[in-house]
């Protein structure tokens, strides 16, 4: 059998747009074309809205809701 995916644990630091990075790199290979795109508009979008080196630790809940 092959080795667990290596699991990440801290994030804190990671920049938000690095984690949309990451997800959508793994969209792009375990999920359907479609599904992948669909995240890319949504998350794209939503990444333009925020400071370009917004760390998770420093997301907010304003951040989501206006």
């Amino acid at each position: 059998m092959g080795q667990p995916p290596e699991r990440r644990v801290e994030l804190a630091d990671d920049t938000v747009v690095g984690i949309f990075d990451l997800y959508l790199d793994w969209a792009l290979k375990n999920r359907a074309r479609a599904t992948f795109d669909w995240y890319l508009v949504q998350l794209t979008a939503f990444a333009q809205t925020l400071p370009t080196n917004l760390t998770v630790s420093q997301l907010r809940p304003y951040h989501l809701q206006e």
